[in-house]
């Protein structure tokens, strides 16, 4: 499996099966993050224990919106 780096922001674990486990800095604020799926459609989702349980999802790509610092940033994550 392959980290994601990015200084000072949110980093997981790249393709993902159930669970998506965030590592974050000061920078990140957990409940701002959104999750798309490849139509733009949202998809809610609680975090608990910086974990986003995402195995009733299909496998596919989905877009991770997050604001780092002053700025949004986006990550694509696989679930296999």
């Amino acid at each position: 499996m392959r980290r994601e780096p990015e200084a000072n922001c949110l980093n997981f674990v790249n393709p993902i099966h159930e669970l998506l486990s965030l590592e974050n800095s000061i920078n990140v604020n957990l409940n701002n993050i959104v999750i798309f799926d490849m139509t733009g459609k949202s998809i809610n989702r609680k975090i608990i224990n910086n974990q986003i349980y995402l195995g009733d999802l299909q496998d596919g790509i989905y877009i991770v919106q997050y604001v780092c610092g002053a700025k949004n940033q986006y990550k694509k994550i696989i679930k296999i």
